[in-house]
């Protein structure tokens, strides 16, 4: 019906029919090194312009300079060298039905709100950042992370301790904490601190969505991940392994994958009832006929 519609407006003088606009996408608008997406089992060199939906993998290699992602409305997060995020994790929605903007995983981020509006907020390991206006940078590896606030106020929620821990965070101020005991908050960051920010987080860089979502770009396609490229997603915390049996199972008709999944399987027991299904439960026993004189009597 819609196609006959726009047929006749043409037809009619003076009717103007615009052409239909792509839907608005979260999108990589600056890649400086190496950096892969992982969107389902689809693994792709990323590049400006490449659409990220709900639950893809982005990953830096250890000498990439930076990779930004933008969304429509000015929200940009940037990442560092030897960085892994997943966008939208499905396991943590949850206010309101929705979620953080991305899990950082491990290395260096840098989040900044839209123009007037709230930022989605951000989840590691060991925080979570609640919707916010400003700036914040993060680094987070396997048993710590550490948090500045360059520009506005902060939330800070912590997360993996007994009891729950917030921190209302101001401009210049700090969070750190190691391994599962409660981290601290200092009203300004150590020089020394400052200086391990990667150099492109110091910058501040002109939006390119704009720029972006026009473009059409053709992708290096990349071998299907193996078990050491997925090992730290398929070990992490169990919300961010939320879907992964149904995501990753199109691997297992790789046997050495199904060989590594089976090895490591105290460490995501989920893929158990999977690669050794428990055996069908016995056929109910036959019904035994009633005697001919015993139907009679009833």
């Amino acid at each position: 019906l819609l196609p006959v519609l726009l047929a006749a407006a043409m037809l009619v003088p003076g009717v103007v029919v615009a052409a239909p606009e792509k839907p608005a996408a979260t999108l990589i608008t600056i890649v400086e090194g190496s950096a892969t997406v992982l969107d389902g089992v689809r693994r792709v060199a990323a590049a400006p312009g490449v659409i990220l939906r709900a639950g893809a993998i982005v990953e830096t290699a250890a000498d990439a300079r930076f990779l930004r992602i933008e969304w429509p409305d000015g929200e940009t997060l940037s990442l560092g060298p030897a960085s892994k995020l997943m966008m939208q994790p499905p396991g943590f929605t949850g206010r309101d039905g929705k979620g953080p903007a991305a899990y950082v995983l491990s290395g260096w981020a840098k989040y900044t709100s839209g123009a007037g509006d709230m930022s989605q907020g951000l989840v590691s390991a060991l925080f979570e950042l609640q919707p916010f206006k400003g700036v914040a940078v993060v680094r987070v590896d396997d048993a710590s992370a550490w948090v500045f606030v360059q520009r506005g106020s902060v939330l800070l929620e912590e997360r993996q301790i007994k009891s729950k821990v917030q921190h209302q965070m101001a401009a210049g101020s700090i969070f750190e904490r190691t391994a599962k005991a409660a981290g601290a908050v200092e009203d300004r960051a150590k020089s020394k601190d400052l200086q391990e920010v990667p150099r492109p987080f110091r910058d501040s860089l002109p939006l390119r969505y704009q720029n972006s979502v026009s473009l059409e770009p053709t992708v290096d396609v990349l071998p299907v991940p193996d078990y050491a490229v997925l090992e730290a997603w398929l070990t992490a915390e169990t919300p961010v392994r939320a879907g992964f049996t149904r995501r990753f199972r199109p691997l297992l008709k790789d046997r050495k994958f199904r060989r590594d999944l089976d090895k490591h399987l105290a460490e995501h027991p989920e893929w158990r009832p999977i690669l050794h299904p428990p055996p069908p439960p016995p056929p109910p026993p036959p019904r035994q006929p009633t005697p001919y004189g015993e139907a009679l009597k009833r």
